[in-house]
């Protein structure tokens, strides 16, 4: 099923900022709940080569989706700056941008928290607090989103 695309600039300014909070929220969440049955569980694996092994799969997935998500961003944000695009246009490559990045940060970040409840190491929580800060950077605000969409100011809300 297809969302509905909103067709005024404020409603859609709104909508990617509620679809923004509810992905950071529901991440945070995750991990809260994965934390706190952790702590009351202690469930580990015995193992320590496998969470050696499962932190360098973290690891690199981590830094491959954060880079590539950070990469395609820029890239369709440039993509935004042609001419002749009216502003809701500019404001639906936007928006699909920051889905596609929300997506490829997110990934990792669940895969870490799950591998987290799996192997009760620590340092799981700092690849997840990077996951988290990575998302929390490219908050939605108008400012923000006018500088880069480099919006004229009568396209300016």
């Amino acid at each position: 099923m297809e969302t509905p695309v909103p067709s005024q600039p404020k409603a859609a300014l709104k909508a990617i900022s509620v679809f923004f909070y509810t992905m950071v929220v529901g991440m945070l969440i995750f991990t809260i709940v994965v934390f706190a049955l952790n702590f009351l569980e202690k469930t580990s694996l015995g193992d320590e080569s496998m969470v050696t092994t499962f932190l360098i799969i973290v690891y690199v997935i981590t830094v491959v989706s954060i880079t590539a998500a950070t990469r395609m961003y820029a890239k369709r944000i440039t993509a935004a700056h042609v001419t002749g695009l009216s502003l809701m246009d500019k404001l639906n490559i936007y928006r699909a941008a920051l889905v596609l990045y929300l997506a490829l940060c997110e990934g990792p970040g669940r895969f870490a928290v799950i591998i987290y409840f799996l192997t009760a190491e620590k340092l799981l929580l700092a690849v997840i607090a990077v996951v988290l800060l990575a998302m929390l950077l490219k908050r939605p605000e108008k400012s923000k989103i006018f500088n880069e969409l480099q919006l004229s100011s009568q396209e300016q809300l």
